[in-house]
């Protein structure tokens, strides 16, 4: 099955002698809730999480759903992990850049606004949570941290698919979005074999064997990315 969602291609493949009736409502769920990530937590586009950004530059404080609280905590913990190399905080600096679009423009960004943005060094970790008795309310210390779950949300999703896909009775399948990838069970009794796109020329760069629950995520810079005065 394949479909295009999240701003890139969506491939299920599923191994194994299950009726089409059981696949395909299966399927059809999945695809919903990568429409459902994709809508509520779009960064540029109206959503939940635009409204929440609006909210932190703004300086105020808003009431989040569990969900979104839960994805909060997972990617501050991701950032204090990776001593924060990676950090979805930095939503402003994406947005300065001009990735925040549907189509790029060849133009790099205005230096002030790039300076400004790192003198105020925005991070996920100057996002507050606190629990009050109406619910989860976030709040920021900076209000220039913006919110970018583009780095996190892909693998979020593909956790959701396979929650799905295992509730259906499916075990065995590969989930693939946009380079994203997770398996679950084995190919007719072999691990699944998944081919990583070579950025310079055609053809695959590596094959990787992926075994029941585990994945893979790649990115590189030959979909998205303008050129100016014939410099990538």
């Amino acid at each position: 099955s394949e479909s295009f969602v999240f701003g890139t291609r969506v491939e299920i493949q599923v191994a194994g002698d299950l009726p089409e009736a059981q696949i395909r409502p299966a399927m059809a769920q999945v695809l919903a809730e990568f429409d459902r990530l994709h809508r509520t937590y779009h960064a540029w586009q109206p959503s939940e999480l635009t409204q929440l950004n609006d909210a932190l530059a703004q300086g105020r404080g808003v009431r989040v759903t569990p969900e979104m609280a839960a994805l909060l905590t997972e990617a501050q913990n991701f950032s204090r992990q990776s001593d924060t190399l990676f950090d979805p905080g930095i939503g402003r600096l994406i947005a300065i850049w001009g990735f925040h679009a549907d189509q790029y423009v060849a133009r790099l960004p205005d230096p002030a606004a790039v300076s400004a943005w790192l003198k105020s060094r925005p991070s996920i970790l100057d996002i507050r949570l606190e629990n009050k008795p109406d619910g989860v309310w976030v709040s920021s210390r900076n209000s220039g941290v913006a919110l970018d779950f583009g780095g996190s949300l892909k693998g979020t999703a593909l956790d959701r698919a396979a929650e799905i896909l295992k509730k259906a009775g499916i075990h065995h399948a590969l989930i693939n979005i946009g380079g994203n990838v997770m398996a679950l069970g084995d190919r007719y009794g072999k691990p699944w074999r998944v081919a990583i796109q070579a950025p310079r020329y055609g053809g695959p760069l590596a094959i990787l064997e992926l075994n029941d629950g585990e994945a893979t995520g790649t990115s590189g810079d030959y979909q998205r990315y303008f050129e100016v005065d014939g410099r990538r």
